[in-house]
């Protein structure tokens, strides 16, 4: 099967292009991907059209077409002001 070509893209605009075998496991993508830009792994989510994807999956499984676009997020702890919650 053909290579096709995937964009990852972090949340400060920066996109890295993979030339990929689809039926690879995503896991193997994004954590080169990582390596690249010097994230740690297990800190980031990984979306495809708005939908947190597997990584065990493959390119097939997921439905990643050539030229789609994952998108790259990090984990935020905590998230809000618990007073705000109280009346």
């Amino acid at each position: 099967m053909d290579k096709i070509s995937v964009g990852v893209k972090s949340q400060d605009g920066d996109t890295i292009f993979f030339k990929v075998a689809p039926e690879k496991k995503i896991q193997e993508l994004l954590k080169c991907y990582c390596a690249e830009k010097n994230f740690k792994y297990k800190e980031y989510s990984f979306l495809h059209n708005g939908t947190r994807i597997q990584p065990t999956k493959t390119f097939l499984e997921v439905g990643i077409e050539d030229g789609d676009q994952i998108d790259v997020m990090g984990h935020q702890d905590g998230g809000g002001n618990p007073r705000a919650f109280t009346t």
